[in-house]
């Protein structure tokens, strides 16, 4: 027995990608993007501190993570998105999370609830997006509305075009930026226009960013950022400056550690 929303999903990608290989002879050594899985090696000092301390895999860990932990956390964000001291709470604003995958998924289960809008709620996501976006809108019995990111749209999706009836039962959006696949970054305007839309129709906004330090000349901006240019702005409240948001990091690609299932959710 299954769950049969399950139904709805599209073929995961992978198996469709090796259908479409399957008998190609490339004519030189190959240059794999499909999974997207690090190639390069792990950082050694991460190795060294796992090896000095095995007893601690004998342990389950904390729910919340360590205070050490929620410290590092705090001070990171801070450092690298600007945001004042005291907004973040790391008892409050923060949580572990084995890779971001788990908790991108399971966001669905926490906030769509059963009717939205006099309907069936919905859950706005980018297309192409991360397929796990859609299995929690199906899961938590939301309908998966795909919004094309097109090049008008410099390859990010369009929420704010969709109907006052879509909108109204929305419960949920995800976007990714850096997005995964296309590359594109959501510009600091693009963010804060997102997130008074998502405020305005009372959704919530899943910002995922663990590919934020990847990049060539510019960090990327992130969510969190443009909370706080809102404030700064008089458009954002400073004791909930959050409101409606949540971002996601992982230590997978920019540490080269998808293996360790390292990630948290921040926000909201």
């Amino acid at each position: 027995m299954r769950n049969p929303r399950l139904d709805a999903l599209p073929d995961y990608p992978f198996p469709r990608l090796r259908a479409l290989l399957d008998g190609v002879e490339p004519g030189a050594d190959p240059v794999d993007l499909s999974i997207g899985e690090p190639r390069h090696g792990v950082p050694v000092f991460v190795t060294e501190i796992l090896a000095r301390q095995p007893e601690l895999y004998g342990r389950y860990p904390p729910i919340l993570g360590t205070p050490e932990w929620r410290m590092a956390v705090t001070g990171w964000l801070v450092r690298r998105f600007g945001v004042p001291d005291g907004w973040l709470d790391p008892d409050a604003n923060l949580l572990p999370l084995n890779g971001t995958r788990e908790g991108l998924y399971m966001l669905g289960m926490v906030v769509v609830p059963v009717n939205k809008g006099g309907g069936r709620p919905a859950v706005l996501m980018p297309n192409p997006c991360y397929q796990v976006y859609a299995a929690a809108a199906l899961s938590a019995g939301a309908k998966p509305c795909y919004v094309p990111a097109r090049a008008e749209n410099r390859f990010m999706p369009a929420f704010s075009a969709l109907g006052e009836d879509v909108l109204a039962r929305a419960a949920l959006a995800y976007i990714c930026s850096p997005a995964n696949p296309q590359g594109t970054v959501a510009g600091l305007e693009y963010l804060k226009d997102l997130i008074r839309l998502a405020r305005t129709h009372d959704f919530v906004l899943a910002v995922d960013e663990c590919y934020s330090e990847i990049y060539a000349d510019s960090p990327p901006p992130g969510a969190l950022e443009a909370c706080r240019a809102l404030v700064e702005t008089g458009e954002g409240d400073a004791d909930n400056p959050f409101d409606r948001v949540v971002v996601f990091h992982s230590l997978s690609k920019r540490s080269n550690l998808p293996g360790l299932r390292s990630g948290f959710v921040a926000g909201d």
